[in-house]
């Protein structure tokens, strides 16, 4: 088996400048607790996560808004 065999088209991520509610719906959109956050939509290039979790712990409990906070102040630290 071959490293692209194991690969996911269509891979669901956005980047560190995106709200949190974005990265929520697009969980929401497939069906993921988890979202890949990439330096840039060009490059693609891994820098994190965000889980559910991290939405919930970070933004809903602290009584932040989702649609103004970013990915960057919730998301899981750096890779």
């Amino acid at each position: 088996m071959k490293g692209k065999d194991l690969m996911i088209a269509n891979l669901a991520c956005c980047t560190p400048e995106h709200t949190v509610q974005q990265a929520a719906e697009m969980m929401v959109r497939h069906d993921c607790g988890e979202i890949a956050i990439v330096e840039t939509v060009e490059n693609l290039k891994p820098i994190g996560v965000i889980t559910d979790r991290d939405i919930a712990w970070r933004v809903v409990a602290t009584g932040k808004s989702p649609t103004q906070t970013s990915v960057h102040d919730a998301m899981l630290s750096h890779l």
